[in-house]
């Protein structure tokens, strides 16, 4: 049984870090806590939000170049497609946009993960959809968005057989940006968790 370890940014604990360290997988998300990293960088998928500022500015300065998770993953993985970031996410103001944000930075991804050899994977509009269905909130909307660790979670349990695979959720503290859906995405994975499709770790 492979041990599949999807670390969200939330406070590990050191027994946490050491278990990510073993994991056969590890998935990592966006701007990771150096503090995460003490023990071990592993890194095997890392997800990019290429639609938030932050990413945007990750990638604008070319900070992935030196990035320990960047570095060490073989795939880059985009959870929001460009239709959808185009279609239901907020858009910069011309101002914004005068100042060189924008709202999608795929293709610099894109190039980024070409650069290096890393295999690039974007989630379908399909999956985003999808995901705002089971959290019920509107997939068309401006107002809440899946976040990036549930549609991780959600495509991780499409894509790893149950009877070969176990996954495991560290650092989900089901807290951050005010647009994502908290309360349901913490109520979808703890009703995953008792049905024992999952395994959630506690957070300190």
């Amino acid at each position: 049984m492979k041990t599949v370890a999807i670390v969200g940014n939330g406070p590990l604990e050191e027994a946490d870090k050491r278990f990510v360290g073993a994991a056969d997988i590890v998935t990592r998300f966006n701007l990771v806590p150096r503090e995460h990293l003490a023990l071990s960088d592993r890194t095997d998928e890392h997800f990019l939000s290429c639609s938030s500022k932050q990413v945007g500015d990750y990638l604008a300065a070319g900070s992935y170049e030196s990035d320990p998770c960047f570095r060490n993953a073989g795939r880059i993985v985009l959870p929001y497609h460009p239709g959808i970031i185009a279609a239901c996410m907020p858009q910069p103001s011309w101002l914004s946009r005068l100042k060189g944000r924008r709202a999608d930075w795929t293709s610099v991804c894109e190039r980024a993960a070409a650069r290096f050899g890393k295999q690039l994977v974007i989630l379908t509009e399909e999956d985003y959809r999808s995901a705002c269905r089971a959290l019920g909130i509107g997939g068309e909307g401006r107002d809440f968005y899946p976040s990036s660790g549930y549609l991780a979670v959600m495509r991780a349990l499409k894509i790893y057989q149950p009877s070969m695979h176990r996954i495991h959720l560290l650092g989900f503290g089901f807290q951050g940006w005010k647009r994502h859906p908290w309360p349901a995405e913490e109520a979808a994975i703890r009703a995953l968790h008792a049905q024992d499709r999952l395994s959630l770790h506690a957070v300190a």
